[in-house]
């Protein structure tokens, strides 16, 4: 484990002079997964801070703090309502702020990565049919070879890593949203690694497990992307969501609600009833707008036990290739409104 640290430093305009002053000192902390005792320590502070009810976005080995928190979220990204995101002409990102009101089970919850880059890792036959420049090495590897194909090598340590699709809902609609591994692990304060080993030690490895059920009624700040594949493919409403924050000043900003950081850290703001149902991520229902309620609690695990839903289903769509059987680890899974402040004139 290595520590840097230095100094956080911005430019201030004062008495129409530009002047660079330091906001706060601060510290990261490197560490190496494969170590046992620093991941072990990982894991302590994750369930530690998850008990205790802090904001994820100011704990845990992490090296963001509440200014560049405010500085990605509030001041250098777009804030969009769900409507609107379907609007983009363009790769980009932007932010929402949403309710998460229902686990998508069936797309599973996890996927078999590299335990040094994170990626998904590919059988053979995987690799040969999606890439053309292959080495010997790769060649003469067994047909069972698990392959990373960002290290263009057998994968020899592997690790389950998060991938929750949820269904999310604002005022204006609902939609779709990918997390993955660190933004899960925050949230829920458990890693896939542990959830994992428990279904393994318990041989319940079929099951959805119902520690995700702790993402439900968390009303976040979702940083997205609005990738290639979604303006070439409209009908695919399905956003990767690329960080997370649940900070509720930062949420109160963003919703033009300053005085009302309190409200918004208990997560259960009054919203109007929309239609959640899957079918909107299809050409049918771009983003669902209609009368239909879905009541939180409907979809709400009050259980301790794992929901009996298998994680195993399957999406039938080119731009999800993580649904890799690897034993244990796998799994085959416009209407008027008022801006936020920070837009008004």
């Amino acid at each position: 484990m290595s520590v840097q640290r230095g100094e956080i430093g911005s430019i201030e305009l004062h008495y129409g002079e530009l002047q660079v002053q330091t906001d706060r000192y601060a510290t990261r902390v490197f560490k190496n997964e494969e170590i046992n005792e620093t991941d072990e320590l990982r894991r302590r502070l994750l369930v530690k801070y998850a008990q205790s009810g802090a904001s994820s976005s100011q704990i845990v080995l992490t090296s963001e703090t509440v200014y560049p928190l405010r500085q990605e979220f509030v001041v250098d990204n777009q804030i969009k309502h769900v409507d609107e995101i379907s609007e983009s002409k363009e790769v980009s990102s932007c932010v929402v702020v949403a309710t998460i009101k229902m686990v998508q089970e069936k797309y599973g919850w996890f996927y078999a990565g590299c335990r040094k880059c994170a990626k998904k890792v590919l059988t053979k036959k995987e690799f040969l049919e999606k890439f053309h420049d292959i080495s010997d090495d790769i060649l003469n590897l067994t047909s069972t070879a698990l392959i990373c194909p960002k290290c263009k090598c057998e994968c020899e340590s592997i690790t389950p890593k998060f991938k929750v699709q949820v269904r999310v809902q604002d005022d204006t609609g609902s939609v779709s949203f990918v997390l993955f591994d660190n933004q899960v692990a925050k949230l829920i304060g458990v890693p896939a690694v542990d959830i994992r080993e428990r279904q393994v030690n318990e041989k319940n490895t079929e099951t959805f497990p119902h520690e995700i059920s702790r993402l439900l009624e968390r009303k976040l700040a979702f940083k997205i992307e609005v990738s290639d594949y979604n303006l070439k493919n409209p009908e695919w409403m399905v956003y990767t969501v690329l960080k997370v924050c649940d900070d509720p000043e930062v949420i109160s900003e963003l919703l033009g609600d300053g005085d009302h950081a309190d409200e918004v850290s208990q997560e259960y703001l009054q919203m109007n009833p929309v239609n959640l149902g899957e079918s909107s991520q299809g050409p049918q229902d771009s983003i669902s707008k209609d009368v239909v309620s879905v009541m939180a609690d409907s979809s709400m695990m009050t259980s301790e036990n794992d929901s009996a839903t298998s994680p195993n289903g399957k999406r039938s769509v080119e731009k999800d290739d993580d649904n890799l059987n690897v034993g244990e680890l796998s799994t085959n899974a416009k209407r008027s409104r008022k801006k936020p402040s920070k837009y008004e004139s």
